[in-house]
């Protein structure tokens, strides 16, 4: 074999030096500072989650008050995004992150400052409050990016939070062994510390205000078909994503006879969500949004229905990996074309819109997964939600496809 000659070696080199860089090192400081706070906010978020209800428990709460308590954190977080998400389309998101990152910090300290019901039930509802006040605004900053930027944000923002998800749980497994308090101020003071480093970046985290009215923007909103279809084929999709917190663990407790079994189900599904990131990621920049969508209802439709072939633990684990890769599919390439169905206009409210379907999905699939009996027609029917999802993703990108080629 011949050695390439100097000059070979120079071009090499220089070829290397132009060849842009993919990692996060490529994005702008600022869009780097909110995918961080995402990941922050996770850790805290999942630190304290795992172990609420077992506390809430000790305190010998009755089992609607842990209900009524976790309750109320999914209503605000889902159903107040629209409101919070056409308010920063009209003033600034990032006014609106800085808030919620300060009042999910300060609602995480303050369950340390009572142990009764009401005060668990204003505190849960403060921390929702704050993820409707950050999420939408944050997603919103993200969708005003340019197109390489944004798929490339998304992608690492997916990231980041599945990393916090991983981590969260150790840490407050460490904290609360020492004492529950230590938990809930630790968590908070993490939070509410990142927002220093938001607020130094505050001014180069510009989005462009809408000129609509309120009745303009959710017209726009809720009037447009593709954004209603692709809405409704989220909620399916979450539908099933709910199941992760309810009949998945219950099963994989039964299947193994111990109750610990059940975390099981959330820490294969983080840490495979982790490397599917890591492994898709060019994909996200290369593909189309809708393509990658369908792919992923797709996987998650064949992981569930799988999950009636082998009534076995390990089984039911290795499903769980394929749907989590599914489920990276859809998160990330679901906010990719959120972003562009906003085209940089209203994107709060198309987030916040979002928003109602996952909760409509959710508290649908809540109910579904309390009252599975895990019979092998319990999964071959949930896995035919994800299936119509696909369907529905598909006639979105046939009318894309429609105006495409009569423009």
């Amino acid at each position: 074999m011949t050695e390439p000659d100097d000059d070979t070696n120079q071009n090499i080199s220089q070829d290397s030096r132009k060849r842009p860089r993919k990692g996060l090192g490529s994005l702008p400081v600022e869009i780097r500072i909110v995918i961080l706070a995402a990941g922050v906010l996770n850790i805290g978020t999942f630190a304290i989650a795992p172990y609420l209800a077992l506390h809430m428990l000790g305190l010998d709460f009755s089992a609607w008050e842990v209900g009524a308590v976790l309750a109320v954190n999914l209503v605000a977080a889902r159903c107040l995004p629209l409101i919070s998400g056409m308010i920063g389309d009209r003033t600034r998101h990032v006014v609106l992150m800085l808030t919620g990152l300060g009042l999910r910090g300060a609602a995480f300290a303050a369950f340390a400052g009572g142990d009764s019901f009401g005060w668990f039930f204003f505190c849960s509802a403060m921390v929702g409050l704050s993820g409707a006040l950050y999420e939408p605004s944050a997603s919103a900053i993200m969708a005003g990016q340019n197109e390489e930027i944004r798929k490339r944000g998304f992608s690492f923002l997916n990231q980041a939070q599945n990393i916090g998800a991983v981590v969260g749980p150790g840490i407050g497994a460490l904290l609360i062994a020492l004492d529950a308090h230590l938990l809930f101020i630790a968590s908070g003071a993490v939070t509410v510390l990142f927002t220093l480093p938001v607020y130094r970046v505050r001014h180069a985290l510009r989005t462009e205000q809408t000129q609509e009215t309120v009745t303009g923007s959710l017209t726009r909103v809720f009037k447009n078909g593709l954004f209603l279809r692709f809405g409704l084929a989220m909620g399916l999709f979450w539908v099933i994503d709910s199941q992760l917190t309810t009949s998945l663990p219950i099963y994989a407790s039964a299947l193994s006879g111990w109750d610990e079994m059940a975390g099981a189900v959330l820490a294969v599904n983080g840490l495979t969500g982790v490397l599917a990131v890591f492994a898709l990621r060019h994909q996200f920049e290369k593909r189309a949004a809708l393509l990658l969508s369908a792919t992923g209802m797709t996987v998650v439709a064949l992981s569930i229905g799988a999950i009636a072939l082998v009534p076995a633990l390990l089984w039911l684990l290795l499903c769980v990996v394929l749907y989590s890769i599914g489920e990276t599919l859809v998160f990330v390439s679901a906010d990719i074309y959120i972003a562009e169905l906003a085209d940089e206009k209203d994107a709060g409210a198309f987030f916040g819109g979002h928003d109602v379907f996952w909760a409509l999905g959710g508290a649908i699939g809540f109910f579904l997964g309390a009252a599975s009996t895990h019979s092998p027609m319990t999964w071959v029917g949930l896995a035919v939600l994800p299936a119509l999802a696909a369907v529905l993703i598909g006639t979105n990108a046939y009318t894309a496809r429609k105006k495409t080629v009569r423009n």
